[in-house]
């Protein structure tokens, strides 16, 4: 008599387990067990969880260190994106918080010189003056930019607000514009990738006008620091559609596809120009019959 049969899906999951602890093994040898693998990774979660700067930073050590030792363990990777998202969250806070305070003082220097008042309202205005230039000059560059991998994080953290159209994506490309790379990790001498931040801050479906020269002047200065970031073509192609350039849009795209014929993004996106073009065509000319 037969047992109880597993469901399929259950069975299809255990086998995947099997198969990828087997192959992991294989991979790792004998020195490095899995269950040692697990329980480190375990460690760097718990560090994870106390959720200070510190213990995240010692996390995202920890996890590098075990990835570089089992590259094909997954969780390691994903864990560090966790990690990222929490720095990420922190990072948009203490911008909005610099930036408020920088407005604020911004408003008492106005309101000093313009009044002139009290009698030593020159004193007060200076002071006011200072910590607006330390704001300034602390940014974000003297909380994060000389830890080892800070730059690297600001970039990846101004393109992923960039992608998402969030407004702080222009301040973080900014900070990391700027920031020193003394790891020497970015390979981005020029910062191109500040710019191609703010392109793609603008790179949405809808775009105002005053925005669209702000996001092609930034792609094309992308471009021009690094004529190898083919990205920033897709965002040119992209702020043309959303501004109903289509002959431009189609342009950068063709150009992206001879740099690149494997694009699929570019391809994609040139089929979605030409079937927005066609169906501005037709409305344009239903609205002349109508005439």
């Amino acid at each position: 008599m037969e047992g109880p049969q597993l469901p399929t899906h259950l069975f299809h999951e255990a086998a995947l387990r099997s198969c990828t602890t087997f192959l992991l093994t294989l991979a790792l040898g004998a020195s490095t067990s899995l269950p040692s693998l697990k329980a480190e990774d375990a460690k760097a979660l718990a560090l994870l969880k106390r959720d200070d700067e510190r213990s995240i930073a010692k996390a995202v050590e920890a996890w590098k260190k075990l990835e570089a030792t089992a590259p094909e363990y997954v969780p390691f990777l994903a864990n560090q994106l966790i990690a990222s998202v929490f720095l990420t969250q922190e990072l948009r806070d203490d911008i909005r918080h610099l930036e408020a305070r920088y407005n604020e003082l911004n408003r008492q220097r106005e309101k000093l010189e313009t009044r002139k008042e009290p009698a030593d309202w020159l004193d007060r205005a200076k002071r006011v003056r200072e910590e607006m230039s330390q704001i300034k000059a602390k940014s974000l560059v003297k909380k994060l930019g000389a830890a080892g991998d800070a730059p690297a994080f600001l970039r990846a953290s101004a393109l992923y607000y960039g992608c998402r159209g969030i407004e702080a994506a222009e301040k973080v490309a900014e900070v990391y514009s700027t920031v020193p790379d003394k790891r020497d990790v970015l390979h981005d001498p020029v910062r191109a990738f500040a710019d191609l931040a703010v392109a793609a801050r603008f790179a949405q479906p809808r775009v105002t006008p005053g925005d669209r020269d702000k996001a092609v002047a930034a792609a094309e200065a992308a471009l021009k620091k690094d004529p190898h970031l083919l990205r920033a073509y897709l965002f040119l192609a992209k702020i043309y559609l959303a501004n109903h350039e289509f002959v431009a849009a189609r342009t950068e795209v063709d150009k992206l596809l001879k740099l690149n014929p494997e694009h699929k993004a570019a391809a994609r996106l040139k089929a979605e120009i030409h079937s927005a073009e066609e169906d501005a065509a037709a409305q344009q000319g239903a609205e002349n019959s109508k005439e």
